[in-house]
């Protein structure tokens, strides 16, 4: 891996975008790096404290052990390769593993009540090859050109109803996630690769982010690749009164 992840392929711009909504707790976290090229949304769940605190742990973690890796060419990688996976994919796979074990040490000892839990996408570019990883209630998105292919779905119990309509609010268990960083100790994320090209588009949200609202930037997009056109939307959503924890990253390469 390039350690400092330079002059290769450069992101042209990076949107971070994070509000509570209509809610009183945020349980959402955003966590960025340009120079590293390292993404991660998380949605947390179990209240103020412990959802709050879940999520941003989750997002810290695997940063931190990103930069550890990516910045030290001769690290002993101490955790299984997954011979499917690139060395890129390898070590965000393992960040994520990091993350299950982190916090499943942080809430061992605490009851149900006082327990929190959080979905989390990340995303780790390394010469221009993307690394996806996500858990639950998150989404992934790849625009290109005039095209647009979701990349990580979110695993939740809408889903199990109807894969067509997960994000249809029939009730709060719809949008509820299936599995999700501190439910269990034993948790395999699913994880995508992806060879990026200039002028794409990635964004990672969480399910605050509605598909009309997304639908509305793969339509302003259009066949342009212009940064541009994606500040516009962003300027658009901060406007927008939105009625529960939101947060999304808009990376254009």
């Amino acid at each position: 891996m390039n350690p400092k992840n330079e002059g290769i392929f450069q992101v042209k711009q990076l949107t971070e975008f994070s509000t509570p909504g209509a809610r009183a707790d945020q349980e959402d976290f955003v966590i960025t790096d340009r120079t590293k090229q390292v993404f991660a949304v998380a949605d947390g769940f179990g209240g103020r404290g412990p959802g709050a605190e879940a999520s941003r742990v989750a997002c810290e973690s695997v940063k931190s052990f990103l930069f550890k890796e990516a910045g030290d060419l001769d690290a002993t990688l101490p955790f299984e390769i997954r011979p499917y996976f690139s060395l890129v994919g390898n070590v965000l796979f393992n960040a994520l593993i990091h993350v299950i074990r982190t916090l499943s040490g942080l809430i061992r000892d605490r009851s149900l009540n006082a327990r929190g839990g959080t979905s989390m996408v990340a995303g780790f570019v390394d010469d221009g090859l993307l690394a996806l990883a996500g858990v639950g209630a998150v989404e992934a998105w790849l625009l290109r050109g005039d095209q647009s292919v979701q990349l990580i779905r979110p695993q939740t119990y809408g889903a199990l109803w109807d894969p067509f309509s997960v994000q249809a609010r029939a009730g709060e268990l719809q949008s509820a996630p299936l599995r999700a960083l501190g439910m269990a100790d034993s948790l395999e994320p699913e994880l995508v690769e992806v060879r990026l090209r200039p002028g794409d588009w990635l964004l990672l949200h969480t399910d605050g982010l509605s598909a009309q609202e997304r639908a509305t930037l793969i339509a302003s997009k259009g066949p342009s690749s212009d940064p541009a056109v994606a500040s516009v939307w962003a300027e658009g959503c901060r406007r927008k009164a939105f009625e529960e924890n939101t947060s999304f990253v808009l990376v254009c390469f």
